[in-house]
């Protein structure tokens, strides 16, 4: 193992220690369960350093990638229990280099996979690793791959016979590859569950109607990572003004978006707890914030603001937002 990879954990590892807080300690610990501990590090302040690490070792090729998430997943000392966060931060930087990913990664995954003992950290690893690495496989490693998934749905752990249920389903196809090659952010999650089902167009008939019943606010408007904690808005979260950029540019997710909001702002007049209830208005709220400062050009999140929050953007945004800025200007 190389010093990088060992400087880039020991990075990681202090930088997650530091940004603890004790009152996170019990409720993560409660959450997954007595075989991880925690280091009461929040999901934001998790992507944000290994955002961090990625700029200060920007070197890292497949076998560092590798063996730094294998070292962040393991023990982080002889006799004590594997860290919640850390392995959170494993799990994000393979969803930020999969794209660096092999089909002879598959066995390292399944361990990952069977020693996860939490939905916390098993959704995002199948769902935005596992999923995305069979779906950039070339035609021979894609023959390797299905090889392994036949095992796996044979597998009495139905997690892994999860991870290939999901393979099978989301078969792979050219555009699906350009997209994963070219999605750092993995934005291709928001795009799987925007379609499944026809989940966007019924979200916008309920927006155009009026009056949203449906459960799919995270993945519609999303916020800034750190405003929520349940396993689908930690998913679903942006986790900087750079991702929520790359979101607006992108071909699908942007004209969404833009359609979405308009469709809100049809309703100008109407408080937005009517049409969306008091904790998805929030939501929404912070989600026209971000985009806001994303591209302070686009005007219907300006109108959004105006006419449903008094022009007030969301505090508690701006000041993550302002959070991480500091922190990358303190570098």
């Amino acid at each position: 193992m190389s010093q990088t990879v060992v400087d880039a954990a020991g990075f990681i590892d202090t930088t997650l220690q530091n940004e603890g807080a004790w009152y996170r300690v019990h409720d993560v610990e409660s959450r997954v369960g007595g075989a991880l501990s925690s280091y009461g590090a929040s999901v934001g302040a998790v992507r944000g350093t290994v955002r961090d690490a990625g700029r200060k070792f920007r070197d890292l090729r497949h076998d560092d990638v590798t063996a730094l998430a294998s070292l962040l997943w393991g023990q982080p000392g002889p006799g004590r229990k594997p860290v919640y966060e850390r392995r959170l931060a494993a799990v994000v930087l393979l969803q930020s280099r999969v794209a660096l990913l092999r089909h002879s990664d598959l066995t390292r995954l399944e361990g990952f996979i069977r020693s996860a003992h939490t939905g916390e950290l098993l959704d995002p690893l199948i769902n935005d690793v596992v999923v995305p690495l069979l779906n950039v496989l070339d035609a021979p490693d894609r023959q390797r791959a299905d090889v392994v998934l036949a095992r796996w749905r044979q597998d009495p752990e139905p997690w892994i016979r999860r991870a290939a249920s999901l393979a099978t389903e989301r078969p792979a196809t050219p555009e699906r590859r350009r997209r994963t090659m070219n999605d750092p952010y993995n934005l291709e999650r928001f795009v799987h569950a925007q379609d499944d089902g026809g989940t966007y167009s019924q979200a916008l008939a309920e927006v155009q109607l009026g009056r949203k019943s449906g459960h799919w606010m995270w993945f519609i408007f999303p916020q800034l990572a750190g405003l929520g904690s349940s396993p689908t808005s930690v998913r679903y979260a942006i986790t900087s003004l750079a991702e929520a950029q790359a979101y607006l540019q992108h071909d699908v997710l942007g004209p969404r978006l833009l359609e979405s909001a308009a469709a809100v702002d049809a309703h100008a007049g109407r408080p937005a707890v009517d049409i969306f209830g008091g904790i998805d208005a929030r939501k929404l709220h912070s989600c026209m914030t971000l985009f806001l400062r994303a591209a302070p050009g686009e005007t219907i999140f300006k109108a959004v603001l105006a006419d449903f929050f008094d022009g007030e953007p969301d505090a508690a945004t701006d000041s993550l937002l302002a959070a991480d800025r500091d922190s990358r200007s303190g570098q």
